[in-house]
């Protein structure tokens, strides 16, 4: 059961790699997230887990994962960015552990939606190296 909810309908990039990564691994999870973006409105505490951006304060919610591309204080980081003729690669770090995610150039995917979806993942307790190693044979 897999019940992850994401506050932004507009985020659909989001969501088919969501989809890509679910029919891909075959991961699933009894726990319930809910995903949030910069702008998204307090949402009610009902969910097990919820990603937000680094910064992003609610009230009322217990277990956060935060995302960041720049903040190396968020529970999930992207850092060096590099291009290479036919992908882009960079590192994705927690506080446990890090590794490396190459996009395709003909994946048309943007580093951001790569990073949250891996906190997505991360969030339900996928460890990080096994989120990398789906989201690399994704998207390479």
């Amino acid at each position: 059961m897999n019940k992850i909810a994401i506050a932004n309908d507009k985020n659909t990039d989001l969501k088919k790699l969501i989809g890509r990564f679910l029919d891909k691994s075959g991961f699933s999870s009894e726990k319930t997230l809910l995903f949030l973006t910069e702008n998204d409105k307090e949402p009610e505490a009902i969910y097990d887990v919820y990603v937000v951006p680094y910064g992003q304060k609610y009230d009322g919610m217990k277990n956060t994962v935060t995302y960041s591309l720049s903040n190396n204080n968020a529970d999930v980081v992207l850092i060096n960015i590099q291009n290479h003729p036919d992908s882009k690669s960079f590192e994705i770090m927690t506080d446990r552990s890090m590794g490396r995610v190459f996009i395709n150039h003909k994946n048309k995917i943007s580093v951001e939606t790569v990073l949250q979806c891996a906190s997505v993942f991360y969030a339900l307790d996928m460890e990080l190296a096994d989120v990398l190693s789906v989201l690399n044979s994704i998207l390479k």
